[in-house]
């Protein structure tokens, strides 16, 4: 039997690193033997997002580096599906990544835990996720 897998949704991974949890989620990951799956589009949004003025007050080490331990910890895939039926449509990518791994998506957007997707996602929130195991 398969591992269950997981895409950490962007907003997961900046709230982590701005209020200092990120080693928590990390370690997280690694006790529990985790499986979670990014993308090359998931690392530009990162990028983009940390670099905002708002975040960039709250992050203590240079956005490369969380950036290198999220791409360390996590499996690249470069996903073949092309789901288009996100509430937002920037958010697609994240079901292509879980439909193309058949992972639960863990993310904070209601409108995402909220969203029924076909082919069906698996939507979980983050204090979800933290209860698995």
């Amino acid at each position: 039997m398969q591992k269950p897998s997981y895409v950490l949704d962007t907003n997961i991974w900046v709230s982590a690193i701005i209020t200092k949890t990120e080693g928590q989620l990390h370690r997280y990951i690694v006790d529990n033997d985790v499986t979670v799956f990014i993308s090359p589009e998931m690392i530009l949004e990162l990028e983009e997002v940390l670099s905002r003025a708002k975040f960039t007050k709250y992050i203590q080490k240079p956005i490369c580096d969380c950036i290198q331990e999220i791409s360390k910890l996590c499996t690249s895939v470069n996903s073949k599906t092309h789901y288009n039926e996100a509430p937002d449509k920037d958010d697609n990518y994240l079901y292509d990544i879980c439909i193309t791994t058949k992972s639960k998506l863990v993310t904070g957007d209601k409108a995402l835990l909220g969203h029924i997707s076909k082919p069906p996602v698996v939507t979980i929130s983050r204090a979800a996720f933290f209860k698995i195991y």
